[in-house]
């Protein structure tokens, strides 16, 4: 499968090719993330002021010769009014070179702290300037300040974190970047000389009573001969209190391609550990050295 990837005015723009262009625009698979690390938040809360990443994907779109999309975002406040609203629409046109099925968008939205508590909706707008079809999908989200009693109307009371909340530590979705704010790289090909960004998610972290979040990483690479060639403790990580549930937890680490090398496959290796939980998980990918 090839995968194509843009970064545009914070943005990441994926295209994958898979087959013929589809019909029935659609946006699909909204995500809600926080802060600079984009901690997955399932349940969808977050405090007024937090940067919130939403992430989707979009589908069905088609081309003369090339693809050619706009996309907008507002966000509607609890009582119907508008908390947040894009300038102008995102444009993302290329020229069109193969069949093209997916398109993975990424956007940032940071609330003013004074932004009442309770239940806002991201209206994702997307339009086909190649077909003229239009697709609207709506989610919602909430605002609050950590579990509180009392509240009246629009209150919204959050979950609390939990001593030792967690699960299994779980890594998910290995991907190869084209840099630390990129999106998905095209292929596992690299030549000496050039960085290999990957990110990955972590899910099942444990948070202590104090709701401190601590997991460290690992990296270790293994040449064609399967010998290890690179290894790094404590490459990267998250060490930080958090005052929501946690749920997903985007991390990166990046490693360079040796000139000596030699060229054929490499193995990467992720090792991770929950110093608050004391469990461990490892994931690996792999890369074509090509010299």
């Amino acid at each position: 499968m090839q995968r194509r990837a843009w970064w545009v005015a914070g943005i990441a723009l994926s295209l994958l090719a898979a087959g013929p262009a589809q019909a029935d625009l659609d946006v699909q698979d909204v995500t809600f993330k926080a802060g600079k690390i984009k901690i997955e938040r399932q349940k969808r809360v977050f405090k007024p002021g937090e940067l919130i990443w939403i992430t989707f994907t979009i589908s069905g779109f088609g081309h003369d010769e090339v693809i050619w999309l706009e996309q907008n975002l507002d966000v509607l406040a609890p009582d119907g009014s508008i908390a947040y609203q894009l300038q102008s629409p995102r444009r993302f046109k290329t020229s069109w070179d193969e069949e093209l099925t997916e398109a993975f968008i990424e956007n940032n939205v940071q609330l003013s702290r004074n932004s009442p508590r309770g239940e806002y909706t991201a209206v994702i707008k997307v339009e086909d300037k190649t077909t003229d079809e239009k697709a609207e999908f709506r989610e919602t989200f909430f605002l609050g300040k950590g579990a509180r009693g009392g509240g009246g109307a629009g209150a919204f009371n959050a979950p609390a974190v939990g001593a030792a909340a967690g699960g299994e530590l779980t890594i998910r979705d290995p991907q190869l970047n084209t840099g630390p704010r990129g999106g998905p790289r095209g292929d596992n090909v690299y030549k000496p000389g050039q960085v290999v960004h990957l990110a990955f998610e972590v899910g099942g972290a444990a948070v202590r009573k104090d709701r401190m979040l601590w997991i460290q990483q690992d990296l270790a690479v293994q040449g064609p001969d399967g010998a290890e060639v690179f290894r790094r403790n404590n490459i990267s990580g998250v060490k930080q209190r958090v005052k929501v549930e946690v749920d997903w937890i985007t991390l990166n680490n990046q490693v360079k391609v040796r000139r000596d090398w030699p060229g054929g496959n490499y193995r990467l290796t992720i090792f991770l550990r929950d110093r608050v939980a004391g469990t461990t998980a490892t994931a690996s990918t792999d890369i074509y050295v090509r010299k």
